[in-house]
């Protein structure tokens, strides 16, 4: 008995299964014997976050981070932005740039200030919180931010970026350019970026729930008074 033919139009091989056995997609936890997590330049193109820390704070054990905005009140930080794994100290975290350590950013500290990083040279963000200090030493108790940066870009790319509050003030403001170009049949490459950020001015006396509590406001001294 023979096999009945394939009705007109019909493919004989649409019964074969095409099975994915591997992926040229390098992802460094698969490849690191301890946990790595890592954050590319999609998720910071599609977060809408502009300072490297807004960014890096969507992972768990950098929470504790803070940017300019937050650092305008603390001590010896003034508008620098500081990384903090697991709210241990920002001294103890330790920031490399494509594995390599990054000069401190606050006087007399250790502590990397990230707005001298680029956001838009930024390739990907590997966080390693486990096993660091055997590797990096005992500044790096907590673990290791390390910045691996783009350098093949080729070409001139622009972002511009306005947000306000439902208040109507607490504006940010951010544009960034940045042009690069390969040479010497691509074994060189120079890059240069430029990155402006504005953030208004808000005080705790300009809403109304945080008014009147003598802090937002002026009281006079009952010492004072006559």
């Amino acid at each position: 008995m023979t096999a009945a033919a394939p009705a007109f139009g019909q493919d004989a091989a649409s019964d074969d299964e095409i099975v994915v056995t591997g992926t040229r997609i390098t992802r460094p936890n698969l490849q690191s014997p301890n946990p790595v997590q890592s954050v590319d330049s999609t998720d910071v193109t599609l977060s809408g976050d502009v300072n490297v820390v807004d960014i890096v704070n969507d992972v768990p054990a950098l929470i504790g981070s803070a940017n300019s905005e937050q650092n305008s009140v603390a001590f010896g930080t003034f508008g620098a932005a500081t990384l903090d794994l697991r709210n241990l100290g920002t001294e103890r975290t330790l920031v490399l740039v494509n594995g390599r350590r990054h000069v401190g950013g606050v006087a007399g500290t250790s502590t990397v200030d990230v707005n001298t990083i680029p956001a838009a040279l930024v390739e990907r963000v590997d966080v390693l919180t486990g096993g660091a200090s055997a590797i990096y030493g005992a500044d790096a108790v907590t673990g290791v931010v390390n910045f691996i940066m783009k350098d093949d870009f080729e070409g001139v790319t622009a972002r511009g970026q306005a947000s306000i509050s439902d208040e109507g003030d607490a504006g940010i403001y951010y544009f960034s350019a940045t042009a690069g170009k390969n040479f010497d049949n691509g074994r060189g490459n120079i890059t240069g970026s430029f990155t402006f950020e504005e953030n208004e001015r808000l005080r705790q006396g300009d809403r109304a729930h945080t008014r009147g509590d003598r802090i937002a406001t002026d009281w006079p001294n009952p010492a004072l008074r006559i």
